[in-house]
């Protein structure tokens, strides 16, 4: 019977992998940064920070399990349907007095505001502000206060804009060699020369 050979296979750290130089460091790199960016890696800030600075600074609460977005091509943030928005937090936002007859009429005349959410083809959704069932603000309001529709999309943008940018941070974040660094020596990953896992 002949007599068996093993084949000795060295791996190596991630730090290690960076001292050899080459494409297999770039390649374990990029398979770390797939992994720490995995489905859901988002929900702890949907569910935290944002949320509470969206309904301390916008006045809108929203369900983090509608929230819809893209980092990548388009940039979109959609927080899905809600009907809780406090009319007056949102207002101020938008820089409208809440003294004016248009502001009366949403928040104190039996108005209130609305997010809606209108689909286009592939899914692509995006909120939009209104007034119970209307899309947009009813017209009468628009005639007491030209422009005021403009001012409350404007300002939902503006919470979609920070929510955005706060996921975008937090990917930017996960991905970045230093944390990949500490998070593969952290967890003990080894990898091949060519950056396969071991």
């Amino acid at each position: 019977m002949p007599e068996a050979h093993t084949v000795e296979v060295t791996t190596y750290t991630l730090a290690e992998l960076k001292e050899l130089g080459g494409r297999g460091y770039d390649n374990a790199l990029d398979a770390l940064g797939q992994a720490a960016t995995e489905y859901g890696w988002w929900d702890d800030e949907l569910e935290g920070y944002i949320l509470e600075e969206v309904q301390r600074r916008w006045g809108i609460t929203f369900n983090p399990k509608n929230v819809t977005f893209d980092l990548g091509r388009g940039d979109r943030l959609c927080f899905g349907k809600t009907s809780d928005v406090d009319d007056k937090v949102f207002l101020k936002a938008a820089g409208i007095d809440l003294r004016t007859r248009a502001a009366r009429a949403i928040y104190e005349d039996g108005g209130h505001l609305v997010l809606g959410v209108r689909y286009y083809g592939g899914g692509i959704a995006h909120n939009w502000v209104g007034f119970y069932e209307y899309e947009y603000l009813p017209d009468y309001i628009e005639d007491m206060q030209p422009g005021i529709t403009d001012k409350l999309n404007d300002t939902l943008r503006e919470a979609t804009d920070f929510a955005l940018k706060v996921l975008k941070d937090d990917e930017e974040s996960l991905t970045s060699e230093e944390y990949l660094l500490e998070w593969a020596d952290i967890s003990d990953y080894w990898f091949n020369e060519d950056g396969s896992w071991a």
